[in-house]
């Protein structure tokens, strides 16, 4: 399912299972686009049942440091509330800020979206996996 009424310049996609949600971001994440992640990651938490999160970011050509702090403060509500995050596909600088800070409850993985249903029930792992990135003008 799309989420509707997005600022220009990303495309976030929500699937949901019994395991609990995947979001698939397209575009860039930024200090205009961060806090549209939020909410729907919030409101995906409040609404969904399970209790595991993906963040798939293979589409996402820009993150800056708003971006970061949106997957931080996701994390944080993930914790709060029980849920496990996921980070599927980050481009080569989201997974360099990730690996330097504490993201131990956290994995990154570059499994495609048809894998990650199979990797939900995957305890989560510490180390990071190249991932390809694709720079889209």
């Amino acid at each position: 399912m799309r989420v509707g009424a997005l600022p220009p310049g990303i495309t976030v996609e929500r699937l949901t299972d019994s395991d609990g949600v995947t979001l698939d971001v397209d575009g860039e994440l930024d200090l205009a686009t961060a806090p549209t992640l939020i909410r729907i990651a919030t409101d995906s938490i409040a609404e969904g049942p399970g209790r595991v999160m993906v963040i798939v970011l293979a589409r996402v050509g820009f993150c800056d440091s708003a971006g970061i702090s949106a997957l931080v403060t996701i994390r944080k509500l993930c914790d709060q509330h029980g849920w496990r995050l996921r980070v599927s596909q980050p481009n080569v600088a989201v997974r360099r800020v990730l690996s330097s800070r504490d993201w131990s409850s956290t994995s990154t993985s570059n499994r495609s979206r048809s894998g990650l249903a199979r990797s939900r029930t995957d305890r989560p792992r510490a180390t990071l996996r190249a991932a390809r990135f694709t720079l889209r003008a």
